[in-house]
């Protein structure tokens, strides 16, 4: 399904799994809604949702959740950079900017009004709150969280 006024580059992937909103803007070589990576994936039928005014440009791979949660949802008035990617059972709120090769893995939520900077690559089942600002090349790990910014960990 993709909503009214959409518009879809050449070489773009609409996969069957795919529920964009009205007035997206979907850039050549994207790929949308394609079938997860994700071993327990058994190819039950799952989506993945993309609001309202999202661009998602060159390159980006948004992929449908798997049978646990069934679905990854990509908010409205988003900006996702070339070569991001958003893994299986995502959660992001709305007007998330992803910076180019950005990375989510499977189960991450992204509150709303989020930036994250390029070359990021974010762990499985990390969350990030509402308004935080991911500076670009670092690491998000469930355990690591110390090592980009120390002095700041006491307060999150």
């Amino acid at each position: 399904m993709i909503g009214a006024g959409t518009s879809v580059a050449a070489n773009a992937l609409i996969a069957s799994g795919a529920r964009i909103g009205a007035s997206c803007v979907i850039h050549h070589g994207a790929v949308v809604g394609h079938a997860p990576q994700d071993l327990k994936y058994a190819n039950e039928p799952t989506v993945c949702e993309v609001g309202d005014r999202t661009v998602v440009r060159e390159y980006a791979t948004l992929h449908r959740g798997t049978g646990e949660r069934g679905r990854t949802v990509i908010g409205a008035d988003c900006f996702l950079m070339g070569y991001v990617h958003i893994a299986h059972d995502c959660h992001l709120g709305d007007r998330v900017i992803m910076a180019n090769a950005a990375m989510l893995a499977g189960h991450v939520h992204v509150g709303d009004w989020v930036i994250i900077g390029g070359i990021t690559p974010v762990h499985q089942f990390v969350h990030i709150g509402q308004h935080a600002m991911v500076g670009g090349d670092c690491a998000f790990r469930r355990t690591s969280l110390r090592t980009c910014w120390p002095e700041t960990i006491g307060r999150l």
